[in-house]
């Protein structure tokens, strides 16, 4: 239901070197024009433990190419950011913006 909610349309995106490009998110969790990855995976902050502090979109899980980002939303926008974490390991944090994308209407 979070893929179909939130994240589910086609987007317009710049990356942090300015190279734009498009992409589609569809609500079964796959996902084209976005690098080569195929899936994607919404991980929420509801749950309990260790560096679960942010939310997370995770492209291609328990695959060698897995790829994780923190995401801000922003009225029609998603901002994807690199994850970075603090001293002990035991929290997330937003890290540099790599990715802004806006929804398509």
């Amino acid at each position: 239901m979070t893929d179909e909610k939130l994240i589910s349309g086609k987007y317009s995106t710049v990356d942090s070197t300015g190279n734009s490009f498009k992409i589609e998110f569809y609500s079964e969790g796959n996902v084209t024009g976005f690098l080569d990855f195929k899936t994607y995976y919404i991980n929420t902050d509801f749950e309990a433990g260790p560096e679960n502090n942010l939310d997370e979109i995770d492209f291609d899980v328990s695959t060698p190419k897995q790829k994780s980002y923190t995401f801000k939303f922003n009225v029609d926008t998603i901002d994807l950011y690199d994850i970075d974490h603090n001293a002990d390991s035991t929290l997330l944090m937003t890290g540099k913006l790599k990715y802004k994308l806006v929804r398509q209407k």
